[in-house]
């Protein structure tokens, strides 16, 4: 993977916090006449976090039930290669956050607990629907419970453009004065050659799909199948190419030789050095806690063809080698995550979307709180996409065509020219030939 404007939010301390005690690996040891201990594999940080208030409650809710963190691994191949490894190997914690676009491939290799019994009893009709369907596997299991969405949204300097006159971006879910082409001219307005940027976009990988779709790709970048590397695909190359335009031709996004770092963009956004930033919504801890001198809020990633925008679901799984007793215990957990309290304390406080419909209604703009428009997120929520690739290798396909990219990132060739070199390669790793 690519460096993910994630990074900020995701990296951080080992978890160690009041409350939490810090696992050293594998899955809870616990006394079968005593308190069962579950443990969790985030690649998130938690202290500080809504998450660490609501892991603190559901303890006191239950005694019998202690929550552990696994140290946290950040976002990656190495968070991956932990995951796979200790899956096949039957050593993985109790819970495990798992990368959505790899729901299918893990669930046909048999390591994940159908939670079908779990289900039984439970009004279902309390969550959000696509979130709650993307745990139901094609063969009627279900291996993943997905307690909450983090939409695509567009940060960007709300001061910056009222003192340039330049105006606002929508604060609702629509691309009524927000296509394209109003998203490159605020973000000429606001360039200032040697001093700021318009524009960050191609720093968050969810920028694939989502660009490649607004711009009329039915796909993005794998086909529905798994099979084919439709990024290839003329309409969809021409949506990245859009974003790439804004370095190479437009110059009002930094070039990407001086992205390499983790955590740049959102730190140019923090110095008010970048006016406008596309990044996943629950970043907005870290933009928040960077932000310095200026009042800053979101609106909806712009519209073309169509609006949509790649969210990042928030899915935890339950290993097939965990111990009974561990199962039902980390079940008892999810469920509350999924319940109005749970949701209503992680929505509010800018975790994520969650899959508890009046928790999710619950989300307002806190008054003297950046950001103030949050009809956009719990709207991005609803527009969103959540690719679950079915290919046991898309992983290794996304190795492949990802450096490639970075060619026409730096402007050394057109990205038609890139993904076209690199097609064969991806479906032949699609495929498994």
């Amino acid at each position: 993977m690519m460096r993910s404007f994630h990074r900020a939010w995701r990296a951080g301390a080992l978890a160690a916090a009041v409350g939490l005690l810090a696992a050293c690996g594998g899955g809870g040891q616990s006394d079968e006449s005593g308190p069962v201990t579950i443990t969790i594999q985030e690649w998130s940080q938690i202290p500080g976090t809504p998450m660490e208030q609501v892991i603190q409650t559901f303890q006191q809710q239950n005694p019998d039930i202690r929550v552990e963190l696994a140290p946290q691994i950040p976002f990656g191949p190495e968070y991956d290669t932990r995951m796979q490894t200790q899956l096949g190997a039957g050593t993985a914690p109790t819970l495990f956050r798992m990368n959505d676009d790899f729901l299918t491939s893990f669930s046909r290799q048999g390591v994940l607990t159908d939670l079908s019994p779990y289900l039984e009893g439970v009004d279902t009709s309390q969550y959000l629907q696509p979130l709650f369907d993307f745990g139901r596997q094609e063969d009627g299991t279900y291996t993943g419970f997905a307690v909450g969405t983090g939409p695509r949204v567009i940060f960007y300097n709300k001061t910056m453009f009222e003192e340039a006159g330049v105006p606002l971006p929508p604060s609702t879910y629509t691309d009524e004065n927000w296509k394209w082409s109003d998203f490159l001219a605020a973000a000429k307005a606001l360039t200032i050659p040697g001093e700021r940027w318009g524009a960050i976009v191609y720093t968050d990988e969810g920028f694939e799909n989502t660009w490649a779709m607004n711009n009329g790709s039915p796909d993005g970048v794998f086909s529905k199948d798994g099979h084919r590397f439709t990024l290839a695909d003329p309409v969809a190359a021409a949506g990245i190419q859009y974003v790439v335009d804004l370095t190479c031709t437009e110059r009002v996004q930094p070039p990407w030789s001086e992205l390499t770092q983790d955590n740049a963009s959102e730190g140019l956004f923090g110095q008010g050095r970048v006016a406008m930033l596309h990044g996943a919504y629950a970043t907005n801890t870290a933009i928040r806690s960077l932000v310095n001198g200026f009042q800053y809020d979101i609106a909806p990633v712009p519209g073309n063809a169509a609006q949509v925008n790649e969210n990042s679901l928030y899915v935890y799984v339950i290993p097939a080698s965990t111990p009974q007793r561990e199962a039902d215990g980390a079940w008892k957990f999810l469920q509350y995550l999924g319940t109005e309290e749970a949701g209503a304390v992680l929505g509010q406080g800018g975790y994520y979307v969650p899959i508890n419909a009046k928790g999710a209604d619950a989300i307002k703009p806190v008054p003297g709180q950046d950001p103030q428009s949050m009809d956009v997120l719990v709207g991005s929520a609803a527009h969103g996409i959540v690719p679950n690739f079915p290919s046991d290798n898309a992983s290794l396909a996304k190795q492949l065509y990802r450096p490639q990219l970075e060619t026409a990132y730096n402007c050394d060739a057109p990205v038609q020219q890139v993904v076209d070199g690199v097609k064969d390669q991806v479906e032949q790793a699609l495929q498994g030939s």
